[in-house]
């Protein structure tokens, strides 16, 4: 079966990549109609929870009102409270570093635009707009910059996604070059993003400064995310095999060398002290698991089986959502990594 396609006229693992320059089919994104694809039947589109930087606050999307809309509740599940009473589909608040103000999407008449509100709702404003379908990432550590992914709305062929920043300071919008996996460093200097280099044929992590100079070559990967002292964790692009579903995760040194390989998981993020990475198992059905940084001693953590979205850092650990059984809309779920204890939050339906 491995030889299958290869003097066929199938698409090979590089045909694949080479288009996947230029046209992205963005699985996690939300769709031109997020509460219409809702409506119908599948997965509510909205990214996972976002908790404010003191830990009392997890601000997220659910659809109790007939469309979604962003609610805030205490870290016990307690004190539930709209914050967005607009008839459009708002979903995936981020609170800023500050905790101040919190970014989310809204939908309406096929387009999704950034906007940004106080903590307790008030003063919400629209950051973007045009004929685009904008998704949210993160802030920069000062709070200064968003990352988020634009594409034009779809001609049916896929959505042709693209990096940028928006400068909050100046509002202005930058396009920027490579994939949407812009990441910060924890200190604000440098930016770990991935391109496709056609001539070798491979996706390739580089770094930069933030002020977009030195950039330089890191590791072959994609999707690099920063460790607290300053090396990459970033995964290689493969084939998919049934035995072991799931890309390879690696972890690179700051200069380039001493790359190594420290299994196949999804998602990858190291714990605020270094010492711990926590991840996903590969497969669908997702188990959460805790390991080394060297990816020896894993231990999976007591959540149900489901299919949970990314890890976000927060207080003490990470929040995450799940969506297990026939639910469509997912539960809120947070890992404290000083305890190692996880629980459930509350419910987003």
């Amino acid at each position: 079966m491995r030889n299958i396609g290869r003097r066929s006229g199938m698409m090979t693992r590089w045909h694949f990549l080479a288009a996947a320059s230029t046209v992205f089919l963005c699985t996690g994104c939300m769709g031109e109609d997020s509460w219409k694809h809702y409506s119908g039947g599948g997965m509510y589109a909205t990214g996972s929870p976002s908790m404010s930087p003191d830990g009392s606050t997890i601000v997220f999307s659910l659809p109790r009102t007939g469309n979604g809309d962003i609610y805030k509740i205490g870290r016990d599940g307690s004190n539930r409270v709209r914050l967005t009473k607009s008839p459009a589909f708002e979903a995936d608040p981020v609170f800023s570093p500050d905790g101040k103000t919190i970014a989310f999407v809204r939908e309406a008449d096929g387009r999704r635009h950034i906007w940004l509100m106080d903590k307790d709702g008030s003063k919400q404003r629209q950051l973007t707009s045009g004929r685009v379908l904008d998704d949210l990432r993160s802030f920069s550590p000062d709070g200064s910059t968003l990352l988020f992914a634009r594409s034009p709305l779809s001609t049916g062929l896929g959505r042709v996604v693209k990096p940028y920043a928006l400068d909050l300071r100046k509002r202005t919008v930058q396009k920027l070059e490579g994939l949407s996996d812009y990441c910060y460093s924890p200190d604000g200097k440098r930016i770990a993003y991935s391109i496709i280099n056609q001539e070798a044929r491979r996706y390739e992590v580089w770094i930069m400064n933030v002020d977009g100079s030195k950039k330089r070559f890191l590791a072959a990967g994609c999707s690099p995310r920063f460790a607290p002292d300053g090396r990459v964790l970033h995964s290689l692009y493969s084939r998919q095999d049934i035995g072991a579903p799931g890309r390879t995760s690696m972890i690179t040194d700051a200069d380039g060398a001493n790359t190594r390989e420290i299994g196949r998981c999804g998602g990858p993020a190291f714990t605020e002290d270094g010492k711990h990475i926590v991840c996903f198992s590969p497969e669908y059905r997702r188990q959460l698991i805790k390991m080394d940084p060297d990816g020896s001693n894993r231990e999976r953590l007591n959540v149900p089986e489901g299919y949970a979205s990314e890890l976000r850092p927060c207080r003490d650990g990470f929040i995450f959502r799940l969506v297990s059984g026939d639910d469509r809309v997912g539960d809120i779920w947070v890992i404290n990594t000083k305890k190692w204890t996880v629980h459930l939050v509350a419910s987003m339906r």
